[in-house]
């Protein structure tokens, strides 16, 4: 129930559907002779457009998220890896007959060095579908399809394809690995995910070594003629923060905001 409301609730909240919603409201009201309320919606969808456009809201969502944890310092031993799904393509790998990918490619380049890097490192994907509706592939199969095009050794992948929330990631990842107490895991997750992913772990007495990949903030850009990248981008903040709030209200995380803690084991066992 709670991945339905979920997905309900963010759609309904996403800046885009906002924008429509009022939009349509307008014309409705204009149907109906109300000519001064219907001007009144039309105003203010132009004038969230105009925020939109001229004021870098994406930054100040996501780049406080996105810094919240460091890239961890080269480590001497690392027992095990977490990645957390998201990123794949589910409809257009079943159109295409091919693994892809729609997002946070760099989790797998990241994940390719640390498995070079800790050759005795256990490694578990968790994802099932994070979208409405049934799928014949899940993302863990899409993953398992990218791991073998750039060629990692799937025998010390675990695919775990029930998950479909963060929540359900840090459950049933550690359901499958029974992660021993001392042990060092690193949790890869794109940064603005992060702090909700390590909110959702430590709740469960999971206390993972956060490894932010994906960033997708630099710099604050005040007018930008690419409304689609910056309503994409608004949505992810706008997701992120709305989800940190209620993972928080409803247990399923640590704090409002996880932030970086010297709770990892300073020695491991490998």
């Amino acid at each position: 129930m709670f991945f339905y409301v979920s997905k309900i609730t963010s759609l309904f909240t996403e800046p885009v559907t906002l924008i429509f919603l009022i939009l349509l409201a307008s014309a409705f009201l204009r149907w109906m002779g109300h000519q001064r309320w219907a001007w009144c919606g039309i105003g203010i969808a132009i004038g969230l457009m105009t925020i939109v456009m001229f004021l870098p809201l994406d930054f100040w969502l996501l780049r406080s998220l996105e810094d919240r944890f460091p890239v961890p310092a080269p480590q001497a031993c690392i027992d095990g890896i977490v990645l957390l799904g998201g990123g794949e393509d589910i409809q257009g790998s079943e159109r295409r007959g091919m693994p892809l990918l729609a997002g946070a490619p760099m989790r797998y380049i990241v994940l390719s060095e640390l498995m070079r890097r800790y050759a005795g490192a256990r490694v578990i994907f968790a994802g099932g579908s994070g979208t409405l509706g049934t799928h014949k592939l899940a993302e863990a199969d899409v993953s398992r399809g990218t791991m073998e095009n750039i060629d990692l050794d799937l025998r010390r992948v675990v695919f775990e394809s029930s998950s479909r929330t963060t929540w359900e990631n840090a459950v049933n990842a550690k359901r499958v690995m029974q992660p021993k107490p001392g042990e060092r895991w690193a949790l890869l997750a794109p940064a603005e995910q992060l702090p909700r992913a390590v909110g959702a772990f430590r709740k469960i007495g999971w206390s993972v070594l956060p490894w932010p990949t994906d960033f997708s903030i630099s710099a604050p850009v005040w007018w930008s003629p690419d409304l689609g990248g910056r309503f994409e981008a608004i949505d992810e903040g706008e997701h992120e923060w709305l989800g940190l709030f209620v993972y928080w209200i409803t247990g399923r995380s640590s704090e409002l905001l996880p932030g970086p803690l010297l709770d990892i084991p300073p020695k491991s066992a490998c």
